[in-house]
C-alpha cells in the first residue's frame, strides 16, 4: 500500500474511534460511513479491522460497534508506567530510612496481585522492576489490602477467582474473621500483621487515584525479630510515602 494511502486510512480509522466514542449506544457501520463521508466498503473494512485488535467491540440487535477493551488497556498502561515512574525513586528513598526493612509496590490486574516494583535489604538503592510476579491472594496482606477496598462487583469476581474455602480458610479461618480484617483495614487506612509463617512483620497502605480509586498497594516487610520502634517506622513509612505517591498522581493529572 502506498505511504499516502496508509496515512489517510489511519486517519480514517482514528475518526471512526472519535465516532464511535461520541454515540452512548453504540453506531452501526452505516451510521459511521454517512457520519464520516465515507463508502460503505471502506468504513465497513476499516471497522472489521478495528474489531479484531480490540478497539470496537460488537453488540447485536442491531449489530452496532462501540469502543473496545484494548482503549482501556492502553491508558491502563500509560497510567501505570506513570505510577511506576512516580513510585520508583520513593520506594528508594523509604528503604534508605529504614535500612532493615523491603518496600514493594503492588498492583491488582483482573484477579491476581501482581508485584510491580521492589527495592530490598540486601541491594539497598537498587530499584527491581517485575513484570509477572503474582502473589499468594489471601497471604500477602497487599493483596487483601486491596480486596478491602475494591468495589462490591470487583470483590465478586476476586472471591470466584480464589475461593475462600480452598484458598483461604487455612489462614483465614472463617469468611467472619477475613470480613473483620477487611473492615479495620477500610476504618484505619492501614494492613498490619505478622505473616502466617512467624517470619515477617508486614505493611500495606493504599495509593490513590485523583479520584479517590484505590489503584495500588504500598508494602513493606521486615524480619518479624525488629524491635517495636522498628515496626512503627515501617508503618509511617510506608502511609507517608504511599500518600506522597498519590499526591503526585493527583497533581500530575491536573497538569
Amino acid at each position: 500500500m502506498p505511504e499516502n494511502l496508509a496515512i489517510q486510512s489511519l486517519i480514517k480509522a482514528t475518526r471512526i474511534l472519535f465516532t464511535v466514542a461520541g454515540s452512548e449506544h453504540g453506531r452501526t457501520v452505516h451510521q459511521i460511513a454517512a457520519s464520516l463521508g465515507l463508502k460503505h466498503k471502506t468504513a465497513y473494512r476499516l471497522v472489521r479491522t478495528l474489531e479484531q485488535e480490540n478497539f470496537l467491540q460488537r453488540k447485536t440487535n442491531p449489530v452496532r460497534f462501540l469502543l473496545g477493551s484494548t482503549i482501556g488497556e492502553l491508558e491502563r498502561l500509560n497510567s501505570e508506567r506513570h505510577l511506576l515512574t512516580i513510585a520508583g525513586d520513593m520506594l528508594i528513598r523509604a528503604q534508605a530510612k529504614l535500612l532493615c526493612a523491603n518496600f514493594l509496590l503492588l498492583e491488582l490486574n483482573g484477579t491476581e496481585t501482581y508485584h510491580r516494583l521492589c527495592v530490598m535489604s540486601e541491594r539497598p538503592g537498587v530499584l527491581i522492576k517485575q513484570r509477572s510476579h503474582t502473589i499468594h491472594f489471601y497471604h500477602h496482606i497487599s493483596s487483601i489490602l486491596l480486596l478491602a477496598y475494591a468495589q462490591p462487583e470487583t470483590q465478586a469476581m476476586l472471591y470466584k477467582a480464589h475461593p475462600f474455602e480452598v484458598e483461604g480458610k487455612s489462614i483465614w479461618k472463617t469468611q467472619t474473621k477475613l470480613n473483620e480484617f477487611l473492615s479495620e483495614i477500610r476504618r484505619t487506612g492501614l494492613c498490619a500483621s505478622v505473616d502466617p509463617d512467624n517470619r515477617h512483620y508486614r505493611v500495606a497502605t493504599p495509593i490513590f487515584s485523583k479520584g479517590g480509586e484505590v489503584i495500588a498497594a504500598m508494602g513493606g516487610y521486615m524480619p518479624v525479630g525488629e524491635s517495636a520502634r522498628s515496626r512503627k517506622i515501617l508503618a509511617y513509612l510506608c502511609k507517608t510515602t504511599a500518600a506522597e505517591i498519590s499526591e503526585k498522581i493527583s497533581k500530575s493529572d491536573c497538569e
